[in-house]
């Protein structure tokens, strides 16, 4: 009787563990917050105390504004699975990219704009660590312009487009280019979990073209840290330095993700 029981007991028992694992992977995709959910709950209160510190022009306030719901509300959410176009891999979804993903949604016209030592900058970065971090440009453009500006960059570099007369996603464009705004990067972890958002760095006329690479590969090396930290290493291999460009150039907390504004 005893040895029927011990065999019950082992049969059962991995079933068990593995119903409760279960159960406690569903409830964390419960209290997963989607990016789109966020913007929906914080953004109405977010442009009603914008619209009220512009009409008292306090650029102070606006500033604190935009840096709050992105600290507070944005950062610790997930980034929704939306559809895209690419010109350079079969990658039909945003999830599609397992690695954790440099994102940087851009405009045909701004990257016209942008000074080549940017575009030096992402290529140098690229090159040097594509093998673990998927780098992905995403314009709001037509496919015929998007592949005009493909051609600049390292092949590695996936290039994406959304055409907003042919996206069937129409809330993601609500999202990252109506609420948001663009340009903008987005450093978003391999579980989908958004780690940053801000704006590119901005390129200033009376800064020459060396002191202006080292600063656009010192941020966006700031951003490739962030992606590798947060990618799980095997142990003892030591992490990767991402600040010193490979070609040399002369030199002169976590948040509640559910706060509100």
């Amino acid at each position: 009787m005893n040895r029927y029981l011990l065999f019950f007991l082992f049969i059962t028992t991995p079933f068990s563990f593995s119903q409760v694992l279960e159960e406690t992977k569903e409830e964390e995709e419960m209290q997963r917050t989607l990016l789109s959910d966020a913007i929906e709950l914080n953004m109405p209160r977010y442009n009603n105390e914008v619209y009220k510190a512009k009409t008292t022009d306090d650029m102070e306030r606006i500033i604190w504004l935009a840096d709050s719901l992105i600290t507070h509300c944005i950062v610790g959410t997930y980034l929704d699975d939306f559809n895209i176009n690419s010109l350079r891999s079969r990658h039909k979804k945003l999830h599609e990219f397992e690695k954790p993903v440099y994102l940087i949604t851009y405009s045909k016209f701004i990257a016209e704009s942008k000074d080549k030592p940017q575009l030096t900058a992402i290529n140098e970065l690229v090159k040097n660590h594509h093998d673990k971090i998927d780098f992905v440009l995403l314009f709001w453009n037509e496919e015929s312009d998007v592949k005009k500006i493909a051609k600049k960059y390292h092949q590695k570099v996936h290039i994406a487009y959304i055409d907003e007369r042919q996206n069937t996603d129409p809330y993601i464009i609500k999202i990252l280019k109506h609420s948001l705004g663009y340009p903008m990067t987005y450093l978003v972890g391999d579980s989908k979990q958004i780690l940053s958002v801000k704006k590119p760095l901005v390129h200033h006329i009376d800064v020459d073209e060396t002191e202006s690479f080292n600063m656009h590969f010192n941020e966006l090396s700031k951003g490739v840290s962030i992606l590798l930290s947060n990618t799980e290493e095997p142990k003892g291999e030591p992490q990767e330095d991402v600040t010193t460009p490979e070609t040399p150039i002369d030199q002169d907390e976590d948040v509640d993700q559910k706060a509100k504004i």
